[in-house]
């Protein structure tokens, strides 16, 4: 460089046009010299790395494996085997190194051992430093111009040394596969036949869902006469609140980014569900890269597939705990428009999204939609007088319109659903399960669809009835009891009245000297 700045000053002091021309030539000479000394010097100790966009990664990663012969959809488990099988192969004709290879089925191509060597998390993973930061590989210029393709070696870490680049990169896939191996937790590694035969996951169930004194705890009896099923009762709507819980952490997931954004690739790798049961030590490493730049309030490691294995496993431990060869389920009748479905809920994609949790709770879930045939007042007086007994409607302020048009629109819900999957939904009316005439038929076609045999015998009236007739009804007045017994035992009931009336609240009393604004 001193050469050249005194040639440089040189030539401002030459005048002649031969002897400047001559200058001018030999500063550029000397000036190419040193840019190629530097190029090769470059080359020699520290080769550039340029940037790959993540689907080359991925993309370089997948020929690796179909290079090394692994099968992507093989089980963690046979993955290892192939990889421990290859790392134990004679080496390929190039000595290991990532060059041409003459066409070997093992050797890896230049492309994709300089795409994998760029790649920064997997390196990070590893905790390797990116090869080619640190000297120990030369070459000489005779060799670069030999071969002015081929793609430099990497240093090797200290503790593989006399190892090629073919070794390290099938032993850095074995050690992720190992990885996966031990993150992988025996719930996680089970298939869900699996988990249905050991208990954890319910393979069969039945729910019945009801309007309210449609007739479905006998419905739920008519199971039960099977040997095999065991259809529990009501529980205050317990998996409508189950439902909310589910959903309420669903939204977390999708609000913790940062977690998110980290295993994209990983499960883009592995397949769906592959982050669902990560180590401690890689979701703390996620939360301290991000916590030094930023605040994380919705951070979570919540993932959906964990979520459906606590649903599952809380309905396995109340109800489905018997076994793969039961096939539970429950009624309830509050999960209609009005009461547990209400809000955002109360339309018939809210419904359809609760019914198709309630299918997440086993394998195979079948659904039993029933009501009254009518949803009108007089037909549903025993409704009227039950929640209005037990001060649901005064709770939910509605009156006799609003009750009417809920009823309504829930009937209309049960029919578009069992229309629009038939596969495992069955509508079943009332009147039907108590006509003579009808409820044969209702019974074979019950059993075909769960799967039973028709001939199977079940009755709808096995459970005696413990409802009063409508006192206002000509049917019920017929009935009446004209003789002494009759009075006696009308008297009695009004005795008994006379008491319910004084051990109510005084908020009961109240309105019902008000009158009943719910009657006609």
């Amino acid at each position: 460089m001193a050469f050249s700045r005194q040639l440089n000053f040189q030539v401002l002091q030459v005048k002649h046009p031969i002897i400047t021309t001559l200058v001018v030539a030999l500063l550029v000479l000397v000036r190419e010299s040193h840019t190629g000394a530097a190029a090769i010097v470059t080359t020699t100790e520290q080769p550039r790395w340029r940037p790959h966009s993540l689907q080359e990664q991925h993309k370089a990663a997948n020929d690796l494996q179909a290079d090394l012969h692994v099968n992507a959809s093989e089980s963690p488990q046979a993955r290892v085997e192939s990889l421990r099988r290859h790392r134990h192969s004679p080496e390929d004709s190039t000595g290991g190194s990532s060059g041409s290879g003459g066409g070997d089925d093992t050797s890896i191509s230049s492309a994709n051992a300089d795409l994998l060597r760029d790649n920064s998390s997997r390196r990070r993973r590893r905790g390797l430093t990116k090869s080619g930061r640190e000297s120990g590989s030369s070459i000489s210029v005779e060799e670069v111009h030999a071969s002015p393709n081929r793609v430099l070696d990497a240093p090797k870490p200290p503790d593989r040394q006399g190892k090629s680049r073919r070794q390290q990169l099938v032993e850095e896939f074995l050690s992720e596969e190992e990885e996966q191996v031990a993150d992988a937790s025996p719930a996680a590694a089970a298939t869900p036949a699996a988990k249905a035969s050991s208990g954890e996951v319910s393979e069969r169930c039945v729910i019945v869902l009801g309007t309210g004194r449609s007739g479905s705890t006998s419905l739920m009896d008519s199971l039960n006469q099977l040997p095999n099923y065991f259809i529990r009762g009501e529980q205050e709507a317990a998996f409508y609140h189950l439902f909310m819980t589910w959903r309420m952490l669903k939204r977390s997931w999708y609000r913790s980014r940062e977690f998110n954004a980290s295993i994209q690739a990983f499960e883009a790798r592995r397949g769906p569900g592959a982050a669902a049961h990560l180590r401690y030590g890689k979701v703390k490493e996620v939360y301290d890269k991000y916590a030094v730049k930023k605040k994380l309030p919705w951070f979570n490691d919540l993932h959906p597939e964990r979520l459906l294995e606590a649903v599952r496993g809380f309905y396995a431990a109340t109800y489905g705990y018997h076994g793969a060869g039961t096939v539970s389920g429950f009624k309830e009748v509050r999960f209609v428009r009005g009461r547990a479905l209400t809000g955002t809920d109360a339309s018939y994609q809210g419904f359809v999204e609760f019914v198709h949790f309630l299918r997440m709770l086993c394998l195979d879930v079948k659904v039993l939609l029933n009501s009254r045939a009518s949803a009108s007042l007089d037909d549903n007086y025993k409704l009227v007088d039950m929640l209005e007994r037990n001060g649901v409607l005064e709770a939910l302020h509605a009156d006799n319109a609003t009750f009417v048009r809920d009823l309504e629109i829930t009937h209309g819900w049960y029919d578009r659903y069992a229309a629009e999957y038939p596969d495992h939904a069955f509508r079943v009316i009332m009147e039907d399960m108590f006509d003579a005439k009808k409820n044969a038929t209702l019974a074979r076609r019950l059993l075909s669809f769960l799967g039973e045999d028709p001939a199977t015998p079940i009755r709808f009236d096995r459970m005696p009835s413990w409802s009063r007739p409508n006192p206002r009804s000509k049917a019920a007045a017929g009935r009446q009891e004209p003789d002494a017994a009759g009075a006696k035992r009308r008297e009695k009931q009004k005795v008994e009245g006379v008491k319910e009336e004084k051990a109510a609240p005084a908020r009961w009393r109240r309105r019902r000297l008000r009158g009943n604004r719910y009657s006609r």
